[in-house]
Formats: C-alpha cells, sequence, structure tokens
C-alpha cells in the first residue's frame, strides 16, 4: 500500500513484539480484512492484510484518466478508498486507544525500513514462506478464545449464564 503519514505510529516496536517475531507462524485462515497465522507457542496471531480488497482494478484507473469511467464506477473506487482509510483508522484506534481489549501489541500499516526483521510463515499446504516485515503491513495481536467457544465453555456451568450474557456484553 502506499505511504500515509496517517498510517503512522510513535511506539517502537517493544521486546514482548520481539519475542513473538522469533516464531515460526503457521496458517489459521482468513478473513474479510486480513490473512491470520499462528505463532509457534500458539499465544498470538499476526495478521496481514488484504490491500487487493481496497486497491482499485488498473482498469479502471485508465477508463477514468480518460474520462469513460460511469458515475458508478467513480462511486465504486471512492467507496474503495473511504473504506480502505476507515479501516486503517480502526487498526490504528484499536491499537492506540483499546489495546487491552482488542488484544493488539503493535500494527506497523507503511512500508518501512527501519524494522529490519524477516519471518517464517507456514502457508496451509505447510510450505514456507520469508516475509519482510519492513515491506508488509501487519498487526501482531494476542490469541484469544473465539466467541462460540468461549459461549460453549461456559454454558455448561452453574454461573455460566451470567458469564455468556457478560461475553455477549462485551
Amino acid at each position: 500500500a502506499p505511504y500515509n503519514i496517517q498510517n503512522e505510529i510513535d511506539n517502537p516496536l517493544s521486546a514482548k513484539c520481539l519475542y513473538v517475531l522469533n516464531q515460526e507462524f503457521h496458517y489459521m485462515g482468513k478473513g474479510g480484512q486480513t490473512y491470520v497465522f499462528e505463532s509457534a507457542d500458539q499465544k498470538y496471531v499476526i495478521k496481514f492484510i488484504r490491500y487487493h480488497k481496497y486497491k482499485i482494478p488498473f482498469w479502471n484507473e485508465i477508463l477514468n484518466y480518460l474520462g469513460l469511467s460511469s458515475n458508478n464506477t467513480n462511486t465504486a473506487m471512492k467507496a474503495k478508498v473511504n473504506r480502505y482509510n476507515l479501516v486503517m483508522k480502526s487498526y490504528k484506534i484499536s491499537y492506540s486507544f483499546l489495546s487491552d481489549i482488542s488484544m493488539v501489541e503493535y500494527i506497523h500499516l507503511n512500508q518501512t525500513d527501519f524494522l529490519n526483521k524477516k519471518i517464517i510463515v507456514k502457508d496451509k499446504c505447510s510450505h514456507k514462506h520469508l516475509i519482510d516485515l519492513d515491506k508488509v503491513a501487519f498487526i501482531i495481536q494476542r490469541k484469544v478464545t473465539g466467541l462460540a467457544e468461549g459461549i460453549n465453555e461456559n454454558i455448561s456451568d452453574n454461573n455460566g449464564e451470567i458469564r455468556v450474557h457478560n461475553i455477549i456484553d462485551s
């Protein structure tokens, strides 16, 4: 993604994040916004942003440049740009103000040259890939129990109903 000053953060990588990044990661899955890889100790995940979701197709850019794009195309392109900006803001907010709730340990949203760190990730076929973290956007997050799993764990307990309500409220 292009460099954006609004995506910068002040905090450097902490010792905890450096520890996390010294592990191998294996593929867990993908969501609408990220690819997710789990750390070897199974305590953290690293999420790589799926930028292609926000990229305007090259042919749309050409049509726009030539003045041949329709209003619908222009509206769709603006919507992608707005969605990208909102998603980046939400990542920054989750790190800067809600890290205790979101479990986000670190975000890296711009290409940089100061991390000097490469990690190994295994894809779903267990093929290893070396990722230069200066070149990609990523989020380090503590791994937590999923919502369905958390509800199922608490529902059979005597006080489970109260905990389930608390989980849903949070």
